[in-house]
């Protein structure tokens, strides 16, 4: 390798470590802007306080009924809930029952925040034995009851 060879391996060699500086100087940047997002968010989300949890899962029905038919694709169902009844659809059994527990939570007008806890934890749940039923297609119309799982204040 000659002389001008070098110099230019060397000058490359440099180029390429002062763009390697500059890219890890961006990502730092980058991980130091969303660790600060995440710090000045933090005071404008509102932080899940166990006692208001409580109190929100206290204001649901302590049982409801659901009576629900297939309609095509869908399987629609009437709840009933303490005084109140209101619809829901899914396309399947599992949508079905998120889509219960969605509207029992939109009925009793949980705040946001704390309604995701208690539709993850599906609060209102058939039993195995009801859940099979939803499942099997050649049963066009039944009904299930549910009562409120506790089990969701373990997990909040």
């Amino acid at each position: 390798m000659g002389a001008g060879q070098e110099s230019l391996f060397y000058r490359r060699t440099i180029d390429f470590s002062i763009v390697c500086c500059y890219v890890n100087v961006l990502l730092v940047i980058k991980c130091k802007k969303e660790i600060m997002f995440q710090y000045i968010k933090s005071f404008f989300v509102p932080r899940l306080s166990p006692e208001a949890f409580e109190a929100y899962f206290n204001k649901l029905p302590d049982a409801i009924s659901v009576n629900w038919f297939r309609d095509g694709r869908y399987i629609i169902g009437r709840i009933r809930a303490e005084d109140k009844q209101f619809m829901t659809q899914g396309r399947n059994p599992d949508e079905f029952i998120n889509m219960v527990n969605d509207a029992v939570v939109a009925a009793y007008e949980i705040p946001e925040n704390y309604a995701n806890i208690v539709k993850k934890t599906h609060t209102f749940k058939p039993k195995v034995s009801e859940m099979k039923r939803l499942y099997n297609h050649e049963i066009n119309k039944d009904s299930f009851g549910s009562t409120k799982s506790r089990d969701v204040l373990r997990l909040a």
